[in-house]
């Protein structure tokens, strides 16, 4: 099986706890590793099955700039790495982000 990343991105005023928070409850993760830069923050977690890096910008700049296809004005990028996706992940991102999650890249690895 082939494993893939997918990017999503969103504009959200959910705090970056609180959405690694509800990764870590549905899809039964390791506590969130987090780091900080001068206007981003992000966190990570992994498991066999799927991992996340989760990042939130003080800005909706930031996040655009890092590739091609992110879309506009977002503050939130995910970047979920799995075998198989799930098939609540989109659900679960729009409803811990309180925004609709825009996928803009999925490369296979």
């Amino acid at each position: 099986m082939t494993r893939k990343t997918t990017y999503f991105a969103a504009f959200s005023d959910t705090n970056l706890e609180s959405v690694c928070s509800g990764l870590q409850s549905r899809f039964a993760l390791p506590h969130f590793e987090v780091d900080s830069h001068e206007s981003w923050r992000y966190a990570i977690a992994r498991t066999p099955a799927i991992g996340f890096n989760v990042t939130k910008a003080d800005d909706t700049r930031t996040i655009e700039n890092w590739m091609d296809d992110c879309p506009t004005g977002v503050n939130f990028q995910i970047i979920a790495e799995f075998d198989a996706e799930p098939i609540d992940l989109v659900a679960v991102l729009r409803n811990l982000l309180k925004a609709n999650p825009i996928r803009y890249c999925t490369k296979q690895i």
